[in-house]
């Protein structure tokens, strides 16, 4: 395994150890939602608060640690797990650490904005992932995996090199959203939707050019 993939199980520990540390001083029961304009609308338990998050982290860290174990293109999962991947996974679990933070510094009476919280992290993660996406190889579990990607490697590199763009640029936007914060969070579900369904339709545009190319020869 990369030594670098030690990185995320870190903040993974990282995360039980700071509930467990500040168990004793939550109340019995914890913010765990927040609504659209980043008030709570939602409590749980302490044990939950305190153990879910952390439990849901470690089954992630799993599933990364068993993909390369089940692949089918073995080695193009294996060349992201050696370069872009540990920093994603990284970046992923900084996110769920983030989360995870925020929901018990709000249990211990602390006033926080969800908003202001929730979209630049939300930013980081998907400008992240464009940032890496040109170097994804096709694969069924990372990445644009749509019929038509995963028909091609060229269908694939071509829709990965205009959706690691479009997914930084949505990561952009998203931050300036916060200029209009009581809209902030559906703008940026907008986004994500949007950067999504693009991607999908664009690997089905090159998908059919690659077949008109194959009829004129």
């Amino acid at each position: 395994m990369n030594s670098r993939m030690y990185y995320p199980l870190a903040i993974v520990v990282l995360m039980f150890l700071l509930g467990i540390y500040l168990y004793p001083q939550l109340p019995a029961e914890v913010p765990t939602h927040w609504n659209a304009q980043g008030e709570i609308d939602d409590y749980s338990s302490r044990e939950i608060a305190v153990f879910l998050i952390p439990a849901i982290s470690l089954f992630v860290y799993a599933i990364f640690l068993a993909i390369p174990r089940i692949a089918v293109f073995k080695r193009n999962v294996d060349d992201f797990y050696s370069n872009a991947g540990p920093g994603f996974f990284t970046i992923f679990m900084l996110f769920m650490f983030g989360v995870y933070a925020f929901s018990l510094l709000a249990g211990l009476g602390y006033e926080l904005s969800m908003t202001y919280f929730i979209i630049p992290a939300l930013a980081l993660l998907f400008g992240y992932m464009g940032y890496i996406m040109p170097t994804m190889k096709r694969n069924y579990f990372i990445g644009i995996r749509t019929p038509w990607t995963l028909s091609s490697d060229r269908v694939w590199k071509k829709t990965h090199e205009m959706g690691g763009k479009v997914f930084m640029g949505a990561g952009l936007l998203m931050l300036l959203t916060l200029l209009v914060p009581d809209y902030a969070f559906w703008s940026s579900i907008i986004l994500i939707v949007a950067a999504a369904l693009w991607t999908m339709v664009y690997s089905y545009l090159e998908f059919a050019r690659e077949k008109r190319g194959r009829r004129k020869h």
